[in-house]
């Protein structure tokens, strides 16, 4: 529904594919067939109102434009004659208000002006609960993208020796998703897809997800000074592409600046690849 609203506010204009990702999908990662199966999905809802007329003109690699005008009115004067049902029923769709049928005196009734209104606003409430349940299940399942340049990692839970460290993996790992969002193009999976008990996880990630890159750590040492490691790893071969380690001593400003260095060196890393 929100894809279709987009649409109708620029109508006559080319949206282009970024556009609908920003507007629709902000801060999240979706791919192109996540827009193209919406786009589908509208075509085939509205194909009962409007068999004969194109509503929606895609661009090749460009984007899509709502080429109809955004009157019901005007939208049915495209229809040949003989189509009368859809003539009507795009009466009903409102983008312009219709009058309710005449009383003997020739005036609209609003009674009955009132029962076709609370009509068209049950169906329309159940189209926009219809539309809102497809792009929800959709966006579980297909590939999580924005645009080509992004970088999609997927971020393991890191490993540590005891609960001292679980609390500092902890933070850590809440510090390096936030540095992650802030950068241009690097974007990471949600843990929802991330099964531990799951055997042959990276190609599982790679395979389903479209995970180019997975992001392994582990922590190790003393009380007064840790060891934290990052690995870089190819999820297509789960070969270490690259390795970061930095010491840690306890104190939140010092794990701070540790992630940001290490956000620094994935973002160089993951750029040059």
């Amino acid at each position: 529904m929100r894809v279709l609203l987009v649409l109708l506010e620029n109508h006559g204009q080319l949206v282009s594919r970024v556009e609908l990702f920003e507007q629709v999908w902000k801060n999240q990662i979706v791919s192109d067939d996540t827009l193209t199966r919406c786009i589908s999905d509208l075509r085939g809802q509205l194909g009962q109102y409007a068999e004969q007329v194109k509503l929606i003109e895609t661009i090749p690699k460009r984007g899509y434009r709502w080429i109809a005008e955004v009157s019901g009115q005007q939208i049915t004067n495209q229809l040949p004659p003989n189509q009368q049902k859809i003539q009507q029923d795009l009466a009903d769709i409102e983008f312009i208000q219709p009058l309710g049928p005449a009383s003997d005196n020739g005036v609209p009734s609003p009674s009955k002006s009132k029962r076709q209104w609370k009509h068209f606003a049950m169906w329309l409430m159940s189209g926009i609960i219809l539309l809102s349940l497809l792009s929800t299940s959709t966006l579980w399942i297909v590939n999580q993208m924005v645009d080509s340049d992004t970088v999609r990692v997927a971020l393991l839970p890191m490993q540590t020796q005891n609960k001292q460290q679980q609390a500092i993996a902890s933070n850590f790992e809440d510090l390096l998703k936030e540095q992650l969002l802030a950068t241009e193009n690097i974007r990471f999976l949600s843990s929802r897809t991330i099964d531990g008990n799951r055997q042959n996880l990276y190609p599982y990630l790679s395979r389903e997800f479209a995970a180019e890159w997975i992001i392994e750590g582990r922590i190790r040492g003393n009380q007064e000074t840790l060891k934290i490691t990052l690995n870089l790893v190819d999820a297509r071969t789960a070969l270490v592409s690259r390795s970061f380690t930095r010491n840690y001593v306890s104190n939140q400003t010092t794990l701070n600046k540790l992630v940001v260095k290490f956000v620094k060196e994935l973002e160089s890393s993951l750029n040059r690849d």
